[in-house]
């Protein structure tokens, strides 16, 4: 849905994610008279928010997921997970994920930050610090502020790997 609202064309089939802290997804929504985006990395569900103003197409979503998720992990402590994340900022590509395991997750994480908007001296790192630390069955009862904690900080293993309609394969553009 939001692909089609932006204009974005995807791929039938998504291509290698080749760093998985570069993988991330977005979703919109509205609260109150505002629209929000939620950017999810689709391994750790760990979620930063962001209004939805000024985003007219993939290149200006890419910029603002780019640029809000990298301000928030920064604020947030994870120096290592944004630098690998730094280090992929260089193109994107958009692509469809099949699994809905993970928006029911990003609707859990909207759900819960729907309170909070109303706290005056909410940051956006406030925000994602406080509903990441949320334990989601998707990821084994664990937070995503945990498992992103870990991502990057040891070799990766397989497993089960979530997604939703709309995720941003590889690394993003900050232009």
């Amino acid at each position: 849905m939001l692909a089609r609202q932006l204009g974005i064309t995807l791929p039938k089939l998504p291509p290698p994610v080749p760093d998985r802290i570069a993988d991330w997804c977005a979703h919109s929504f509205a609260t109150g008279d505002q629209n929000w985006l939620v950017f999810c990395n689709t391994t750790s569900l760990y979620a930063v928010f962001a209004k939805a103003d000024g985003v007219t197409d993939g290149e200006s979503l890419a910029r603002r997921l780019g640029g809000m998720v990298l301000q928030v992990i920064t604020a947030n402590g994870f120096s290592t997970q944004a630098r690998a994340f730094k280090a992929a900022l260089t193109e994107y590509q958009w692509a469809p994920i099949p699994d809905r395991s993970v928006l029911g997750s990003i609707n859990e994480l909207i759900y819960l930050a729907d309170p909070l908007f109303d706290d005056p001296h909410l940051t956006p790192g406030s925000l994602a610090e406080r509903v990441s630390n949320a334990p989601m069955s998707a990821i084994g009862m664990n937070s995503p502020k945990k498992v992103f904690a870990r991502m990057g900080t040891q070799p990766e293993t397989e497993g089960r790997i979530h997604r939703q309609s709309l995720r941003q394969v590889g690394p993003f553009s900050s232009q």
